[in-house]
């Protein structure tokens, strides 16, 4: 029985060193990098001003809906020109 077991330690320990060889040898092999992450910001005169209006109205029948909502899109409109 004392050779099995010698012959069994053995065994794990020459698995336990191919191991750590195994995970040295990784390390050697590693390719060097640099990594680089940037931002930036850059405030200029805008050129072009874009915006939405959105203009909602209820009525007894869609014709009156429409008629009261073109009101008051050219309410907006004219405000805007002005």
């Amino acid at each position: 029985m004392n050779k099995k077991f010698r012959i069994s330690a053995a065994v794990v320990v020459v698995l336990a060193v191919a191991v750590l060889l195994t995970g040295c040898a990784t390390s050697q092999a590693m390719v060097r990098t640099i990594e680089v992450s940037a931002t930036a910001e850059v405030t200029l005169e805008p050129d072009i001003a874009s915006f939405s209006v959105q203009v909602s109205e209820k009525a007894d029948t869609t014709k009156e809906a429409q008629q009261l909502a073109n009101e008051k899109m050219a309410q907006v409109l004219a405000t805007l020109r002005s």
